[in-house]
């Protein structure tokens, strides 16, 4: 099958599906809080988004940073 007739059909791999991120279609950069904080220190660059929040799960994140609650 062509690419296309596997897109048409719907026949992806689900690991080859687009994330669910809000900011998809534009694939906007979106940093957790601990690499916010830590560039701003380094750099005293904010690469804080003014209209988008990290919303990954803290679950994906590596163990040793990730966000007290």
């Amino acid at each position: 099958m062509t690419p296309t007739e596997i897109r048409d059909k719907g026949l992806y791999p689900p690991g080859f599906m687009p994330l669910p991120h809000p900011n998809h279609p534009e694939g906007g950069m979106v940093f957790p809080l601990f690499m916010i904080t830590e560039v701003k220190k380094q750099t005293s660059r904010d690469l804080t988004r003014f209209d988008l929040d990290f919303d990954l799960p803290d679950r994906f994140l590596p163990s040793s940073r990730r966000r007290s609650t």
